[in-house]
């Protein structure tokens, strides 16, 4: 054999080789680059799903949660302690995708912080994200414009049977407080004398010049309108409304509130199924009720007709006038009768209706209804990069 065919030859092997090695290194980094791909396609999906699963605790807070959660007298205002709730499986199809854990801080009286944490579940080592979203959020608060029995911004004739009365009744798990006025009113020369042998409390007449019914649509840090568009129940005006009552359903072995029916006004009595249901109910027009149950807030865009048997537990904020004829209307808490802004019209209570005062009774309502409110447009932010993935997750 010549020197040159081994040359040749030697020069083969080696080109043959270095293919090899290069066809290797392309495979070896496609193989790579497509792994490092389905790594982080994997990882921007699991994040992703923990985002939505933190953004999922979030709004569950915001969307069932009530004020008064986050105001519990056991909270020191001036230490800024972290509450912690307990983790909440997430479900899709049946299955448990993941967790959210969320935690809440007071900042001072009105605004707290939210934070809510959110992973995947048995998705093994290399499926494993945690990401955390939080919200600022402001507590709101309403109160009454006058503490009374009733509150006019008009006339009042009283007559028949009828009370008003100022005492504090108390109310569940309440003991009663000082007497307020039975009657609050803008001029209380509109209230015959006769009228008040049917008025009690301390004093039995107030008179507030300022009490006009723009004053009696306020609330504090909301109007009237503001309440009534967080409605629980909406109907209709100029439609008579009897029957209603707590209603109840099994679900599963349990007998819960059916929220769902419009006739059911929860239930004053606070150890039955309905008892922690205080809806506010708007009805958007002139009312007339009889023979009914309920408790929340009642509020009318018109005038409110009571036409026997109906009792109500809580505020009534009557935008018209309030009639009153028959017997057991009972209103326990505390009545807003703006009188249209018309300072002619008259209220007229008649029968043996009682407007009986209770302290208890006029703040539980707002104390269940209102809902912390987020501070900007958009309600949560990402914050998942500062800080460290809690040790156990």
């Amino acid at each position: 054999m010549s020197t040159s065919s081994t040359h040749r030859e030697g020069f083969v092997l080696v080109a043959t080789l270095f293919v090899l090695v290069f066809a290797a290194a392309l495979v070896t980094g496609s193989f790579m680059t497509a792994s490092h791909e389905d790594r982080m396609s994997r990882s921007l999906s699991s994040g992703t799903e923990a985002l939505f699963i933190a953004d999922t605790g979030l709004q569950d807070v915001l969307g069932t949660l009530k004020a008064h959660f986050f105001q519990d007298s056991t909270m020191d205002d001036t230490v800024p302690t972290a509450h912690v709730l307990a983790p909440v499986p997430v479900e899709i199809g049946g299955d448990t995708v993941g967790e959210y854990r969320v935690t809440f801080r007071r900042l001072n009286s009105r605004l707290l912080i939210i934070v809510s944490e959110g992973r995947l579940v048995h998705r093994g080592r290399d499926n494993v994200a945690m990401r955390k979203v939080s919200a600022v959020v402001r507590l709101p608060s309403a109160e009454l414009p006058v503490k009374a029995a009733l509150a006019v911004a008009a006339g009042l004739s009283a007559g028949g049977n009828s009370q008003i009365n100022g005492s504090d009744s108390g109310g569940p798990g309440c003991m009663p407080g000082d007497s307020v006025a039975g009657v609050a009113a803008r001029d209380t020369m509109l209230i015959a004398e006769p009228n008040k042998d049917h008025i009690y409390g301390s004093p039995k007449l107030a008179q507030d010049m300022t009490l006009d019914s723009a004053k009696l649509m306020n609330l504090g840090s909301m109007s009237v309108d503001q309440l009534a568009s967080m409605a629980d129940i909406t109907l209709p005006g100029g439609e008579l409304y009897t029957g209603m009552a707590p209603v109840s359903m099994t679900v599963g072995s349990d007998q819960v509130c059916n929220t769902s029916n419009n006739m059911n006004w929860g239930d004053p009595n606070p150890a039955n199924v309905c008892g922690d249901y205080l809806p506010i109910i708007h009805i958007t027009g002139d009312a007339h009720l009889t023979t009914g149950i309920g408790q929340g807030i009642l509020i009318v865009d018109g005038d409110l007709d009571l036409t026997g048997n109906m009792q109500f537990y809580g505020i009534v904020i009557v935008k018209g006038t309030l009639f009153t004829s028959g017997n057991g209307n009972h209103i326990e808490g505390t009545a807003l009768v703006a009188g249209g802004g018309d300072l002619n019209s008259t209220s007229t209570t008649t029968g043996n209706s009682l407007v009986q005062y209770s302290n208890c009774r006029s703040r539980a309502p707002f104390k269940n209804v209102l809902r912390p409110i987020p501070l900007t447009y958009r309600n949560w932010a990402d914050i998942s990069a500062m800080a460290p993935v809690p040790a156990g997750w």
